[in-house]
């Protein structure tokens, strides 16, 4: 990923990715590159929130371009937006792969409970270290909470809070009425 890309978001309104696929289709390079480097960090961060390692992350990202630019002749814009179609592809990929990174290790609240209750519990002394500490803890919390759901209902809560996908957008991609998505 180059870092002299403006990186915008996928679900804004503004792009010419139906331009772009047609190009890349038609074997332009350029564009294929093009569309990538402008979902390729979306796909990632969206991984990387379900398995929670850059490693793992990547492997799914990874996987998930193969498959969207394997199929990318298949997109048909008067179905929907590319944006929906390559979406959708990420949120079955996720929800259908095998566990991997934290989600393998945490399958229920007790089991991330039981991790919880080795962490000491002594009073901070009020460091910017031991703040620190505490911070990573309940962002930590949360997370371990996150892995607990079932992975359709946590791709729903990281597309909604972690990328504020719309309920009208984020039941296109999820295939969901805008009420069950929100």
């Amino acid at each position: 990923m180059s870092n002299s890309i403006e990186t915008v978001s996928p679900f804004s309104e503004a792009h010419d990715d139906e331009r772009l696929v047609a190009d890349a289709v038609a074997g332009d390079r350029g564009a294929l590159e093009a569309l990538v480097q402008r979902h390729q960090p979306w796909i990632y961060n969206l991984a990387f929130r379900m398995v929670m390692v850059h490693d793992d992350a990547e492997d799914v990202t990874q996987e998930v371009l193969i498959k969207v630019i394997t199929k990318l002749s298949s997109y048909d814009s008067t179905r929907g937006a590319f944006r929906t179609w390559l979406y959708r592809i990420v949120a079955n990929h996720v929800i259908t792969m095998q566990s991997r990174g934290y989600e393998a290790a945490i399958t229920e609240p007790d089991a991330y409970y039981s991790f919880v209750t080795q962490v000491p519990d002594e009073e901070g002394d009020g460091s910017p270290e031991t703040q620190l500490v505490v911070s990573d803890l309940a962002i930590g919390c949360v997370m371990g909470i996150l892995l607990c759901l079932n992975r359709t209902d946590r791709l729903v809560f990281l597309l909604a809070v972690g990328f504020d996908v719309t309920d009208v957008v984020g039941g296109e991609i999820m295939d969901l009425s805008r009420e069950a998505f929100r």
